[in-house]
């Protein structure tokens, strides 16, 4: 073993036992999916922030801004405004709805709101979907452990699956907070140093080089046409939403949340340029910041920045097993016979699902092109999926469920072909916007159509507090 590796295994061991001790407080189905509904402004922005800077913000960007420039870093700037939209419009509006009605999951609002068919219809496209964003948070950091420490790229996956599935597993969302708060420091940490090193050791030889790059015509277009709603419907976000203690927690955690990803932006981008200046012609982009760590960093700090992009990693993936494991073990679950899940059995299903996750994301790791290829795939279906049900349910009790579900497929299918046939787009028009517009359209073609009004065309089940569906 390298003294890289044993480096992350001693950061992973700590992590474990972190999360260990965290878990030992999580005792009901409302500790597990909302942390008791009790999260303060900090803990609500650790809990956005932490997930919300992962392969995509780190890895990802550095690799646009090693094809693009400086432009690369909208594309975080995209998720920070729709960070913001969801802590100043959308945020405040569903925990109202989730504290009354005692909801748990977006699944849970969704049965509330439109019905069951809908509700179910989301989580299996989601617990589905997310697999490729969980495998592009995993195929990040086997990118730079390989790199720095010689570790094969399929040990790399299967050691951060299993760091990530056990430290959720330990008690869900109250077990990932402390968590989330030490890799969150480690996180900024990092990246705030190789910022600091690369302006000063590297500085003059940077600014030549922030105006090169390949021409990004509308791709910019098209990162805020996907993630800017992708973050304001994300079920992930949106369950941390509802751990909040109140609508100004909301407010004030979210846009911290977004200040902090707008500022941060900019990091990813000198690493991205610094490593084209370094290493120019590179097949492929993504490799640009391990590539840069390994070849010009000083020890101590690679070292540091290794800790850091694991982090990033980690924190956004057991974000992403929370989603999963909120679709499969609260939704999904309603589906099977029996008596109604009491607390014990809705937290061993949140596990066992979660574990399932990490394991199936390790898998999907291994198969897929990168890290943008992967959070673009989910990214496109969640939007699809989720953005024009939420924000028309959220506002008006117009549309109905069939109508809602007419909407949701007909965008997907319009985003998946566009994807499976290879249609590029035109401009900022691409598969994910144009499946996004028709079913945009399709709704509002509805709600004007709908002058009656009507919650669903049949009674919404009612959610008792774990989440059972009664007719």
């Amino acid at each position: 073993m390298t003294a890289t590796a044993g480096l992350l295994a001693v950061y992973a061991a700590i992590l474990l036992a972190i999360s260990w001790l965290a878990g030992r407080r999580t005792r009901t189905a409302g500790d597990f999916f909302v942390a008791g509904r009790n999260l303060t402004p900090f803990w609500l922005f650790i809990s956005l922030v932490a997930p919300n800077i992962g392969a995509g913000s780190t890895i990802g960007v550095a690799g646009l801004a090693y094809r693009y420039g400086w432009v690369a870093g909208l594309w975080t700037m995209a998720a920070a405004a729709g960070t913001a939209v969801l802590a100043l419009v959308v945020g405040p509006r569903i925990w109202q709805q989730a504290r009354q009605h005692q909801l748990l999951t977006v699944g849970d609002w969704l049965a509330w709101r439109y019905g069951g068919r809908l509700r179910n219809m989301v989580s299996a496209t989601m617990a589905v979907g997310a697999l490729a964003l969980f495998a592009g948070q995993l195929l990040g950091m086997a990118y730079i452990v390989h790199v720095l420490s010689g570790l094969e790229r399929g040990l790399a996956v299967t050691a951060a699956a299993t760091v990530v599935g056990v430290y959720f597993a330990a008690g869900g969302i109250r077990a990932t907070l402390p968590v989330n708060l030490c890799e969150v420091v480690v996180k900024f940490a990092g990246f705030v140093a190789v910022a600091i090193w690369l302006l000063t050791e590297a500085g003059e030889r940077l600014w030549p080089a922030v105006t090169e790059g390949s021409s990004a015509g509308w791709v910019p277009v098209s990162w805020f046409a996907l993630l800017l709603p992708a973050f304001f419907s994300s079920p992930a976000l949106l369950g941390k939403i509802f751990a909040a203690d109140s609508p100004a927690t909301v407010r004030r955690g979210g846009m911290a949340c977004a200040a902090a990803m707008a500022v941060f932006a900019v990091i990813p981008v000198l690493i991205g340029i610094a490593a084209r200046g370094s290493f120019p012609g590179l097949a492929e982009p993504e490799t640009a910041l391990p590539l840069l760590m390994a070849g010009r960093l000083p020890a101590w700090l690679a070292a540091l920045a290794l800790a850091a992009i694991v982090s990033a990693e980690l924190s956004a993936a057991d974000a992403i097993l929370y989603m999963i494991a909120g679709a499969v073990a609260r939704d999904l679950a309603s589906w099977l016979p029996g008596r109604p899940a009491d607390d014990n059995r809705l937290i061993r299903r949140g596990r066992l699902a979660g574990l399932a996750a990490a394991a199936a994301g390790a898998v999907v790791a291994v198969k897929i092109r990168g890290i943008i290829a992967a959070l673009s795939a989910f990214y496109a279906l969640m939007t699809v999926a989720v953005t024009v049900p939420l924000l028309f349910g959220l506002w008006s009790h117009r549309c109905r469920q069939g109508q809602a579900v007419a909407a949701s497929v007909a965008g997907g299918l319009l985003t998946v072909a566009g994807q499976v046939f290879g249609w590029p787009g035109w401009g900022w028009l691409t598969p994910p916007t144009a499946g996004l517009g028709l079913a945009a359209l399709i709704m509002t073609g509805f709600f004007l159509g709908n002058r009656g009004g009507g919650q669903s065309d049949c009674r919404p089940p009612t959610i008792d507090r774990r989440g059972d569906e009664h007719g």
